[in-house]
């Protein structure tokens, strides 16, 4: 998943499954296995674009939407020779297969098939056939039905996480204690598709999202966000935390779960981060990037994005008007019988700008320090 596909091509012994002309409205239809031969002469309609069987937007993709339609484009039916080494030089006809609009790509892993229309109408009127061979893509995915269409279910959900000055973002303040930022992929409908081998998959994360912010700190115009395997990773996060000590990383071992659930423990943010460290001690938001095969050794390989990891920062001032707005002197504690003022930094598309934000002190906690989403977080 989230390679881009420029064309696919059909293999098929026989001419006569596809004239060699007459083909220019014919198209084909990604659709789920579901989709069968004796499920489709019940209900010729399984291949429409309507139908709830088509794999929806969130799962495969293509800059108009337009991958539903594959156009059959030239050469038809132009007889060669296939490799001798794979089918003893069998005589195929081969059908290249071309995106109305390229790329496409696969966003989610899982098992699909394609339906075969020759007006493009799958259904309405001569019908539809759908191809006994399935395709298998390696990857992560969310299959609910709600998720079909919406990238927030995995691609675009923000997962919210934390860094501290000076400090391992944990509670035992220890690189071999991970972090509590944790996207889990274990429930009803969610997993992989794929090896789970001891050494890969892998994943990593993306070069840090840019946005430009106004003096009191607020975000200015759109975020610049970054594609995974597009640029190498930003430079805030451990290794991993499998090596001896802290080095700043590029990937990590995911937790496989159970036969097909999947959890990405994030390792801990560098130590060191400060307001004049390289890199310094500040907010970014990144991508969760999965590579599903057993190479993963360079950042480009690592191109499926699993989620929006926002790590929040939070500054002590002193209690004062100048604290308030720039927190320019900044603590990592506050001492009894001192006043003080908490500063808590947005990521990219971290915060919504109104009065409706909130701040909770509560204990430092094992239970507090937990994922976002867990129920006994203290952001629960």
């Amino acid at each position: 998943a989230g390679i881009e596909i420029q064309s696919m091509a059909l293999l098929v012994g026989d001419a006569n499954y596809f004239p060699a002309t007459g083909l220019a409205s014919a198209a084909f239809m990604l659709v789920n296995t579901s989709v069968t031969e004796d499920a489709l002469t019940s209900d010729p309609n399984m291949c429409h674009p309507t139908s709830a069987f088509v794999v929806g937007s969130s799962e495969v993709y293509s800059p108009s939407g337009a991958w539903k339609h594959i156009q059959v484009v030239p050469p038809y039916g132009a007889k060669t020779e296939l490799d001798q080494a794979h089918l003893s030089g069998l005589g195929y006809y081969r059908m290249q297969l071309q995106p109305s609009e390229v790329p496409l790509e696969f966003r989610m892993g899982g098992e699909y098939k394609l339906c075969y229309s020759q007006d493009a109408r799958f259904g309405e009127a001569i019908g539809s056939d759908v191809l006994l061979q399935t395709m298998v893509v390696w990857g992560v995915y969310d299959k609910r039905q709600e998720c079909k269409t919406d990238d927030t279910c995995m691609r675009t959900k923000k997962h919210r996480c934390y860094v501290l000055r000076e400090a391992y973002n944990n509670i035992n303040n220890t690189y071999a204690a991970g972090s509590s930022c944790i996207v889990d992929y274990t429930y009803a409908g969610a997993g992989f598709e794929g090896s789970a081998e001891a050494d890969f998959p892998k994943a990593s994360w993306s070069r840090e999202y840019e946005a430009n912010y106004n003096s009191t700190g607020h975000q200015i115009g759109a975020t610049r966000a970054f594609k995974c395997g597009q640029e190498p990773p930003a430079n805030f996060l451990c290794h991993s935390t499998t090596s001896a000590s802290c080095t700043p990383g590029d990937y990590f071992q995911p937790e496989f779960v159970g036969s097909n659930g999947i959890r990405f423990n994030l390792p801990p943010a560098i130590d060191w981060l400060g307001n004049d460290t390289v890199p310094r001690f500040e907010p970014r938001t990144i991508a969760l990037c999965y590579c599903a095969y057993d190479l993963c050794v360079a950042d480009e390989e690592y191109k499926q994005q699993v989620g929006i990891l926002l790590y929040y920062a939070t500054k002590v001032c002193y209690n004062s008007f100048q604290g308030e707005i720039d927190c320019r002197d900044d603590f990592t504690g506050a001492a009894p019988q001192h006043r003080f003022s908490l500063r808590v930094l947005c990521p990219p598309d971290g915060c919504v700008g109104n009065t409706e934000n909130r701040v909770k002190i509560v204990p430092q906690d094992y239970d507090n320090d937990q994922p976002s989403w867990a129920t006994s977080s203290a952001s629960s």
